[in-house]
């Protein structure tokens, strides 16, 4: 029973210290309105990546404490500008990059990087989609020449003991 009760004690601090990180990031984040095209692409990805999971709306609103509605809405391209403390909750359930996610809604975060092709999209939004191809085969052909993950380490795998 004491045991029990101090699992629950400890998912209830780690629930709160996400959610302070969250409004941490909604405070440092700025965020513009999204055009509609921009905010369709970001449904989809969202879209894709849930199906990939195999959730339904109603299990990826339960993980992400929102609405069905609300998941709906964003994967439809009809929200064109979430809340960053939603996003990032969507981001997490879904397991994704919130700085990728951020990236797709150009909102901004100033301590994290998008990974590689979010980062070339934004950053380059003129160039022809045949260069974009191009550099993304370029950058797995060096990732598979170097063996490195572009996920990185995680923390701590890269500290000296």
């Amino acid at each position: 029973m004491e045991a029990e009760l101090c699992c629950e004690m400890i998912d209830e601090v780690l629930r709160l210290r996400s959610l302070c990180e969250t409004m941490d990031i909604a405070k440092r984040s700025t965020y513009n309105t999204m055009e509609p095209k921009q905010a369709k692409k970001l449904g989809k990805r969202l879209r894709a990546r849930r199906e990939e999971l195999g959730l339904s709306l109603r299990q990826l609103a339960e993980r992400a404490e929102t609405t069905d509605t609300t998941i709906i809405r964003i994967e439809q391209g009809a929200y064109a500008a979430p809340a960053p403390d939603k996003l990032s909750r969507i981001a997490a359930a879904l397991d994704l990059s919130l700085a990728d996610v951020f990236a797709l809604a150009e909102y901004a975060v100033p301590d994290d990087l998008p990974s590689f092709q979010p980062y070339l999209r934004s950053k380059y939004r003129d160039m022809p989609r045949e260069a974009v191809d191009d550099l993304n085969k370029a950058f797995d052909r060096i990732v598979r020449k170097h063996g490195y993950d572009p996920a990185g380490p995680q923390d701590g795998e890269d500290e000296a003991p």
